[in-house]
């Protein structure tokens, strides 16, 4: 091996970040989602009562 193994970790970890970020985004969007639908249950519920 001649490439330097500390820059194929680097390419590696790049790779795993980004990765790592778009779950997080998907993640983020359906929390956002789940959220704005729990504060129109929360608010339909007080104004059943």
């Amino acid at each position: 091996m001649t490439e330097n193994p500390r820059f194929a970790d680097f390419s590696f970890f790049k790779t795993f970040l980004k990765k790592i970020k778009k779950l997080f985004l998907e993640k983020s969007k359906i929390f956002k989602k789940v959220l704005k639908n729990e504060k129109s249950a929360n608010l339909g519920f007080s104004v059943m009562r």
